[in-house]
């Protein structure tokens, strides 16, 4: 059974753990004396504390809304571990609920307790610490690129089910061909190394012909939960890519992919080096535009309680300049694409929606009956600079059944042909639901 298309439902998960509260306790107790006997640097009372932390996430999933994975290492490694176990476990058919699309749900309910609760106690064990990956530095010139160029872009895509799958054969059927096929991160549940084989490098990635096309992938929060090592090991083995940050340039254009994820949320200078990088590499832009990528969002209209002041405090002094012209992001599960920074000038573009099933905003008008997709305009929120957007909302037809409760999956391509570039906004489809100059 893959892994690919097993999922391990939070609310099943939560349902279990409450049920067995008592028994779990133990295991958990258990299973971080066992770890903090191995870690000297770590004690039992900060392992159980961790855990209870994550439980508090678990406690305020809203009962209504099914999520298919919280901002939370441990959960997320949790996850993850059982997928594999259940996964490997040839007599689990009785474990999984069969989902339209193939996709097979781990029930809790139909687990043997005394299996599962061993289950959690083992793999706490393997999760309650990860060691992180060593740092890869990046080159510092910027690979060469030519000045007509196509790229394709999707984030937070690693579900490897829902409209992903779509999107890729989208991309491998466009008529025109792409010279970069770009990941902005996010491979669930925790990045480990079967969910990178499966998720993302397996038989969905859009797989272009290598003498043409280069693939790319940037780091996400999700990566980095089991530590980095799979994700970093596709990057030289998969994607012949030098580093999880780097840099292309024509005539015209310099295009920066940064690691906002290797330290969550920041391109701090003290482990990666890559405010250093990244001044380097400016310094050699001449007037070229320059775009930045990312997997953390600077900014954003819909989820402000995310703090980007650890990713932006460090790039101000860059941004002041006004040099950089466009970002764009992921992490968050929304298409929004924002008018110019009133401080900045740079024009903000979250495409976080490429498989992650996410539900969908209220807003205050809603989406016209009938339609399969409508783009809401947020005003400006002066007193956090944020500027005005638009954001998507409508139907995803990639949940059967569920269909008016996610928003839309979709990517991105970019057409560069000298000082121009134009972006493109698709449904999986290939359907283009937007395309103006950058």
């Amino acid at each position: 059974m893959p892994v690919a298309n097993t999922i391990v439902d939070l609310k099943s998960l939560r349902g279990f753990l409450v049920k067995h509260e008592t028994t779990t306790k133990e295991v958990v107790h258990a299973a971080a004396e066992d770890v903090a006997a191995r870690e000297p640097d770590i004690s039992q009372v900060q392992l159980v504390a961790s855990w209870n932390a994550s439980m508090g996430k678990l406690d305020d999933l809203d009962d209504d809304n099914n999520q298919f994975s919280l901002e939370d290492p441990l959960i997320s490694r949790l996850q993850t571990h059982f997928a594999e176990e259940v996964a490997a476990d040839p007599a689990a058919a009785a474990t999984v609920n069969q989902l339209p699309g193939n996709v097979l749900e781990v029930k809790f309910d139909n687990l043997d307790p005394s299996w599962a609760v061993s289950g959690i106690g083992i793999g706490l064990r393997k999760l309650f610490r990860v060691n992180r990956t060593k740092w890869v530095p990046p080159s510092k010139v910027p690979e060469t690129i030519p000045d007509n160029y196509r790229i394709a872009m999707f984030g937070d895509w690693g579900s490897g089910l829902y409209g992903a799958p779509k999107i890729s054969n989208s991309i491998v059927g466009d008529g025109k061909g792409f010279q970069m096929v770009l990941h902005l991160g996010d491979t669930y549940y925790s990045g480990g190394k079967a969910e990178i084989a499966e998720r993302l490098i397996g038989s969905t990635w859009p797989l272009m012909p290598a003498h043409t096309c280069v693939s790319r992938s940037l780091n996400g929060n999700h990566e980095m939960y089991s530590g980095g090592g799979p994700y970093f090991d596709a990057l030289k083995n998969f994607f012949h890519q030098s580093a999880s940050c780097f840099a292309v340039q024509n005539s015209k254009w310099l295009l920066i992919a940064l690691d906002s994820a290797y330290v969550d949320g920041t391109v701090e200078e003290e482990k990666t080096h890559q405010l250093s990088w990244l001044n380097g590499i400016l310094a050699q832009a001449g007037g070229r535009k320059v775009i930045l990528f990312s997997h953390h969002q600077p900014f954003s209209q819909l989820d402000r309680t995310k703090n980007s002041k650890k990713l932006l405090d460090p790039l101000k002094p860059i941004l002041s300049t006004g040099r950089i012209h466009a970002w764009f992001f992921g992490h968050e599960h929304r298409c929004a694409i924002y008018d110019p920074h009133p401080d900045w000038g740079v024009k903000g573009r979250c495409i976080g929606h490429g498989g992650f099933p996410a539900f969908r905003d209220s807003f205050q008008v809603p989406t016209p009956n009938g339609v399969d997709f409508h783009w809401q305009r947020l005003s400006k929120i002066d007193n956090q600079r944020i500027p005005s957007a638009l954001v998507l909302d409508g139907t995803n037809e990639f949940m059967p059944g569920e269909e008016k409760r996610y928003s839309p999956h979709g990517y991105v391509t970019l057409e560069f042909a000298g000082d121009d570039c134009v972006e493109n906004y698709l449904l999986p489809d290939t359907r283009k639901i937007l395309s103006q100059k950058l």
